[in-house]
């Protein structure tokens, strides 16, 4: 199977799905993308970090842009966090 010149031949399912999960989803969480999340749905950083089951410190530097959220459990609750501040904008 081919996935945009992408041949996936030999992977398993699974990878497969997360190659399509990330050519739909923008899976980079930019310092600026992280920080406005947590600004649109009015958290501080150590709420923000409960909720995401890290460590503020961690919140600090994914929004210095020292490091980027990375680990899948923490990508599909930022995406759901992302839903959840655009629905409340809205």
């Amino acid at each position: 199977m081919i996935f945009s010149g992408l041949s996936t031949v030999g992977l398993t399912a699974g990878i497969k799905v997360l190659i399509l999960i990330s050519m739909a989803i923008d899976l980079r969480f930019t310092k600026e993308r992280v920080r406005a999340i947590r600004e649109k749905l009015g958290l501080t950083q150590v709420e923000f970090a409960d909720i995401l089951e890290v460590s503020q410190p961690t919140v600090s530097i994914w929004e210095s842009g020292d490091a980027t959220p990375r680990g899948w459990i923490v990508l599909e609750a930022l995406l759901k966090l992302e839903r959840e501040a655009e629905a409340a904008v809205q």
